[in-house]
């Protein structure tokens, strides 16, 4: 048994998704493993789709272009490590393929040295 908006509803189960740092994730359990860890990180997220394009052509793929931010605080132990209440704001890129409602390909562009600069400086203005 699974939630509503859960991978097993978005993805397909042998979906790949290209994450940031070069890494390449496969299937539905290790999507969910990278989605919890950035919500753990950032439990209060304000998630937003700034823009959204989608290409139907036939003989391939429903293709997907997004762009997206996240406002949070980063406020629980996740990918990002211990919280240290820093305000977050991420900016995102995702294209994927979608074949019968679900996605079976995606590459997630994301800033993570942006990301843990945040952290850093809300630590050293916090410390001094």
């Amino acid at each position: 048994m699974h939630s509503e908006n859960s991978s097993f509803d978005l993805y397909h189960p042998g979906a790949t998704v290209n994450i940031p740092c070069g890494d390449s994730i496969n299937g539905h359990g290790d999507i969910d493993r990278f989605c919890l860890g950035y919500l753990a990180s950032f439990p209060d997220v304000d998630f937003r789709v700034e823009h959204l394009i989608i290409n139907r052509d036939p003989g391939q793929p429903v293709r997907l272009a997004m762009r997206w931010t996240m406002r949070a605080t980063h406020g629980g132990w996740g990918h990002f490590g211990a919280p240290t209440g820093a305000p977050g704001y991420i900016m995102g890129l995702s294209h994927a393929h979608m074949v019968d409602g679900r996605v079976t390909q995606e590459w997630i562009t994301v800033d993570e040295v942006a990301v843990w600069k945040q952290l850093l400086a809300h630590e050293v203005a916090r410390d001094a």
